[in-house]
C-alpha cells in the first residue's frame, strides 16, 4: 500500500451518483467535469493530523497528484488542498 509522508493525504475519489426523489425529480450529485472545481474522496492513509482515515472530504480536484496503483486511482494531496470534512 502507499504510505503518505510530509503532510500528504492518500484519496481515493469517490464517483457521482445521481439520486431520483420520490416525485421523479433528478438531483445530480457533484459531477466530475471543466465546471465544478471540488471532488469529493475518501480518506484511506494521511499524514497529517487533520483528518483521520475514513473521513469524506471536498478537496480542489486541479491540486491533487494522480496516482493509479494496482489498477485503482488515487490522488495525493496536501492538507492545505482539503477545503471541508463531509459529516454525517
Amino acid at each position: 500500500m502507499i504510505k503518505p509522508i510530509n503532510g500528504y493525504i492518500l484519496i481515493k475519489p469517490i464517483e457521482s451518483t445521481i439520486t431520483e426523489t420520490e416525485s421523479g425529480i433528478i438531483l445530480p450529485d457533484i459531477k466530475e467535469d471543466e465546471n465544478v472545481a471540488l471532488s469529493r474522496g475518501e480518506v484511506i492513509e494521511t499524514d497529517s493530523d487533520l483528518v483521520e482515515k475514513g473521513d469524506v472530504i471536498l478537496f480542489s480536484k486541479f491540486i491533487p497528484m494522480d496516482v493509479n496503483y494496482n489498477k485503482e486511482k488515487y490522488v495525493l494531496l496536501r492538507e492545505e488542498g482539503i477545503y471541508a470534512v463531509i459529516t454525517k
